[in-house]
Formats: C-alpha cells, sequence, structure tokens
C-alpha cells in the first residue's frame, strides 16, 4: 500500500470512529406517551412514577369536573385526573361511544400516578403507547402561540416520523403536569 493511500485509510477510519462517538453522545430524552381519546399526548418519564389499572374510585362531592374522585393506592389517597376533561373547561368528560358505563370502561383504562412536588395523582387515560426515547433535537418548546393563548398545559412538542403511509410531520404534545395537577384553574363547573 502506497502512503498516500495509507493514510487516506487512516483517514476515513479515524472520521468513521468519530461519526460513532457523535452518534454515541447524541442526547436523549425520554417520555411515556399515552392516547386520550383520537389524541397522543406524553410527559417526561421521570414524571412517571407507576402506570396501574384503576378498579375503584370515590367520588368526592364540589369537585371540579375533571377529577374523577380519589382512590386507594397501597394506603395512600390519591386524585384521579381525566384528563380529556381537563383540556376543556366547563365540558363534562364525554360519553363513551362503545355503550359501556363509566364502571365498565374504567376497567379498560390505565393511569399514570405521578408527582409534582408533594402532590400524588394519577391521569386516567385510554391507553399506554409506550416509551419514547427521542433526540434531544426533536424536541421544541411550547410556541409563542400557544403561551398566548393561555394554553399552560403544553410544555414541549416531539416531532415524530410520521406514520407509514400518512403525509406531513406528525407532532406529541408533552404535558406540563405542574399545571395539569393544579386547581387553581378552572376549579368549579
Amino acid at each position: 500500500m502506497h502512503l498516500r493511500e495509507l493514510l487516506t485509510s487512516v483517514q476515513g477510519q479515524a472520521s468513521r470512529a468519530a461519526a460513532r462517538e457523535e452518534k454515541a453522545t447524541v442526547e436523549t430524552l425520554s417520555f411515556v406517551a399515552f392516547r386520550v381519546g383520537s389524541r397522543e399526548y406524553a410527559i417526561d418519564i421521570d414524571e412517571a412514577r407507576e402506570i396501574i389499572k384503576i378498579q375503584k374510585i370515590s367520588l368526592v362531592p364540589n369537585a371540579p369536573h375533571w377529577l374523577r374522585g380519589v382512590t386507594n393506592l397501597r394506603g395512600e389517597i390519591i386524585p384521579i385526573i381525566e384528563i380529556g376533561a381537563r383540556f376543556q373547561p366547563g365540558a363534562p368528560a364525554a360519553p363513551a361511544a362503545d355503550g359501556k358505563t363509566p364502571s365498565q370502561r374504567l376497567k379498560d383504562r390505565s393511569a399514570v400516578v405521578s408527582r409534582v412536588d408533594q402532590t400524588v395523582f394519577a391521569l386516567l387515560v385510554d391507553e399506554i403507547k409506550g416509551t419514547l426515547r427521542v433526540p434531544a433535537d426533536h424536541v421544541s418548546r411550547r410556541p409563542e402561540l400557544l403561551k398566548s393563548i393561555g394554553n399552560e398545559f403544553v410544555q414541549a412538542l416531539i416531532h415524530r416520523e410520521p406514520a407509514p403511509g400518512a403525509t406531513g410531520e406528525s407532532l406529541l404534545l408533552v404535558l406540563n403536569l405542574d399545571k395539569v395537577s393544579r386547581l387553581d384553574r378552572d376549579t368549579r363547573d
């Protein structure tokens, strides 16, 4: 091998090694994705304490329409937030299209148990989609337009590849659990 070919080969190996190292150091963020109705949302995986099936909810008098009630989770009483109703101030949770009673439908649903500061609560969701690892550059802050219309529930957006056969870009809303769990907005119907 000539000196020039050897140098080119070594440089090529070095640049491939640098590219592998750069790929390995790309920061990724992890999320739990879930579906509520026809929409998908996500929360930071560090905010998800566990995922459970709720067997029974006790109603709370004079609670906001989006607070389904409370449940006992291994001796800890936690509020259950109906996330779909939370996003629609003043609107009751939509009735199930499948004809099931709320108790029957509850058994088909999951809840993401979370903690914000010292408050533990559960988000009632229709389906857990799984965990996502996303490159940090695919996550962007909430646009100014959402801030200006008072949408404090959205913290960030995840840019995803569209599903096979779909056109356009797919965005996943990352929820701000601090805002979702607060009673200081829309506290009464």
